[in-house]
């Protein structure tokens, strides 16, 4: 199990630096809850690698799974260029 996690660690970093690599203007534009939620996630993951708990595992897996979907949603819904962003548009 404590593999799982680090691979989800190590890619939570990995997006960190990929996205500071795209230049600071595209870091910012993430808008500051990508950034919390990275650090969020990445601190978490760490911990999840070094806990044995079946219960904590299993909530930490739901509510990362529903927090994810839910951040991706909001991020494709209040994106500009998204499709279908115009018909959320007021008129």
């Amino acid at each position: 199990m404590a593999l799982i996690w680090f691979v989800a660690y190590r890619w939570r970093a990995n997006d960190l630096i990929d996205t500071a690599l795209k230049g600071l203007d595209h870091f910012r534009a993430q808008g500051p809850v990508y950034a919390v939620t990275m650090v969020m996630w990445f601190l978490l993951c760490l911990v999840a690698a070094f806990t044995k708990g079946r219960r904590f595992h299993a909530c930490f897996a739901m509510i990362f799974l529903i927090y994810n979907l839910a951040f991706a949603g909001i991020q494709l819904i209040t994106s500009q260029d998204a499709p279908g962003a115009g018909l959320l548009r007021s008129r």
